[in-house]
């Protein structure tokens, strides 16, 4: 059961503030999920790259279904 748990923590949490996400945002072509203020910050710094797996951001939207989720 841990180890569900330890899962589904791992999917909510955003990896730039390592807090439950807020207003999640999926960045492409890779789908990983962001804060949508943590996504700004990074685009704000000039960066384009996803911090998880460093491929380049070409578009990002607003992920109303994994809101609803959370």
């Amino acid at each position: 059961m841990d180890t569900f748990k330890n899962s589904i923590k791992e999917q909510i949490t955003c990896p730039m503030c390592l807090e439950i996400m807020f207003i999640p945002v999926a960045v492409h072509p890779c789908n990983h999920r962001f804060c949508g203020s943590c996504l700004t910050s990074l685009v704000k710094s000039k960066k384009s790259e996803c911090i998880k797996c460093r491929k380049q951001i070409t578009t990002a939207q607003r992920d109303s279904s994994f809101t609803s989720i959370i």
